[in-house]
């Protein structure tokens, strides 16, 4: 789940009893879910946040990885997710499917400055393909070609998709 991550007491505490209300009204308190906010990430982009949060959200589901949630430590004691398999993704890891053969899934809850926000569920497509980056180089989808290949562009290192 990429959650709004406001990064203050209230805002969190508020987030996080709300994903502790979904779970439990739909009897998933025991099901695993990883959180994470691209704001750790690269900042508040303000109006742009939303678009920002479903950006991550598919680069991550097409590289089938959970990217990290930067300078994350821990959780307050007394917080509204304990008790709950709910953990804020601090390391890289693969994105399994919950069951296998079935696909990724993921909600979106980002808000962006002057009412620009973005509450989305998104689910990958079963005939996708993955592209991912690797040693600086950036896929370039390429839809007006009679390649079905995808080029590749040669960029610096801090423009690649980094975990």
């Amino acid at each position: 789940m990429e959650c709004h991550g406001s990064g203050t007491p209230v805002g969190d505490k508020v987030e996080l009893a709300s994903i502790r209300a979904v779970l439990d009204r739909c009897g998933c308190m025991g099901t695993p879910l990883s959180i994470g906010s691209v704001k750790s990430n690269i900042g508040h982009l303000l109006t742009a946040a939303g678009a920002a949060g479903i950006i991550k959200t598919l680069l991550a589901m097409n590289r089938q990885t959970l990217p990290p949630s930067c300078n994350f430590t821990a959780l307050p004691d007394g917080n509204p997710l304990d008790g709950t398999q709910v953990q804020v993704q601090s390391r890289t890891a693969d994105w399994a499917s919950q069951e296998s053969g079935e696909p990724r899934r993921a909600a979106i809850s980002a808000f962006g400055f002057g009412g620009i926000n973005a509450h989305i569920l998104v689910e990958e497509y079963p005939g996708s393909r993955s592209y991912p980056v690797t040693s600086g180089t950036l896929p370039l989808p390429t839809s007006n070609t009679a390649s079905a290949r995808p080029k590749t562009r040669t960029c610096s290192p801090s423009w690649a998709w980094k975990f």
